[in-house]
C-alpha cells in the first residue's frame, strides 16, 4: 500500500533521503 510506503519511508529514508526517495523506490 503506498500509505505504508509513505509511513516506512518517513522512518527509513531518514537514513538517505528523507524518505520521499522510499516511496518513489
Amino acid at each position: 500500500d503506498p500509505q505504508r510506503a509513505s509511513e516506512a519511508g518517513k522512518k527509513g529514508g531518514q537514513n538517505s533521503h528523507g524518505g520521499r526517495k522510499s516511496d518513489n523506490s
